[in-house]
C-alpha cells in the first residue's frame, strides 16, 4: 500500500516538475560567469538562426520586455499531440575582469516546458548547445566577478527580428522576411487574433496579454 502510495506521489511530482527544462550559461552563486561580448544586432541573430536551424519549420515569436529573446513551440512526432514550448532569453550584463576593468557583454537563458518530456528535454538541451557552440566560435568570451545586469544598446521601439511572426511583451514589432523584403504589416484584427492564439496556447498570462492587447490597440 505504501508503495502505491509512493508510486502516485512519485507521478504527480514528474507530471507537475519534470516537464520543464532550464539552462543558463551563467551559474548562480557562483563568484565569476562568463559573458559573450559581441554586436547586439549580431547576437539575436545568431540565436534566432540558431533556434531556426534547431526548429527550421516552427514560427518564432519575439519577446521585446523586460527581457529580449524569443519563444517557439513545437508538437512532438509522431503523433504530434504532446509540445513544448522553448524560450530563449539573451540578457545584456556588466562584470569585472581580471584587471578589474569593467567589460560588456551578453549571457543565454534556455527554458521550456510542455507535455512532451523526452523531446523537449532533447531540444532544450540542443537549442542552448547550438547558440553556445556558435558564441564560443565567434563572441569574445569574459570571464568576470560582480556580474550585473546591463541595459540593452538597441532601442526598445527598434528592437526586431527576421522572419518573427509574433509579439510579445511591449514594445513594436517590425516584420523582415528572411531575405530582404519586407512584408506587409498585420492588420490590427490579426495582431489581436495571433494575440488570442497566444494567450490560449498558455504563452501569455492573463496580465500580459492585457497589456499586450492595449499596445496593440494604442496604436491603430
Amino acid at each position: 500500500m505504501r508503495m502505491k502510495a509512493l508510486s502516485c506521489i512519485v507521478l504527480v511530482l514528474f507530471i507537475v516538475f519534470g516537464c520543464s527544462a532550464h539552462r543558463a550559461s551563467i551559474e548562480e552563486g557562483v563568484s565569476k560567469s562568463t559573458i559573450y561580448q559581441m554586436d547586439e544586432t549580431q547576437i539575436f541573430n545568431l540565436v534566432y538562426s540558431s533556434i531556426q536551424e534547431v526548429f527550421p519549420q516552427e514560427k518564432i515569436s519575439v519577446i521585446t520586455f523586460p527581457t529580449r529573446g524569443y519563444i517557439t513551440k513545437f508538437l512532438a512526432p509522431p503523433f504530434h499531440f504532446d509540445w513544448f514550448t522553448q524560450k530563449v532569453l539573451v540578457h545584456r550584463a556588466s562584470g569585472l575582469n581580471s584587471k578589474r576593468s569593467e567589460v560588456y557583454g551578453y549571457w543565454i537563458d534556455v527554458s521550456g516546458s510542455g507535455s512532451s518530456f523526452l523531446q523537449g528535454q532533447l531540444k532544450n538541451k540542443k537549442v542552448f548547445d547550438t547558440i553556445i557552440t556558435h558564441l564560443e566560435n565567434t563572441a569574445i568570451k569574459h570571464v568576470v566577478s560582480n556580474i550585473s545586469k546591463a541595459p540593452y544598446l538597441v532601442s526598445q521601439e527598434e528592437f526586431y527580428v527576421r522572419g518573427a511572426d509574433t509579439l510579445e511583451g511591449e514594445g513594436i514589432r517590425q516584420v523582415i522576411t528572411n531575405d530582404t523584403g519586407t512584408q506587409e504589416p498585420k492588420s490590427k484584427a490579426q495582431e489581436l487574433r495571433d494575440l488570442q492564439k497566444l494567450k490560449i496556447d498558455g504563452v501569455l498570462t492573463e496580465q500580459e496579454y492585457e497589456t499586450a492587447k492595449k499596445k496593440i490597440l494604442d496604436k491603430y
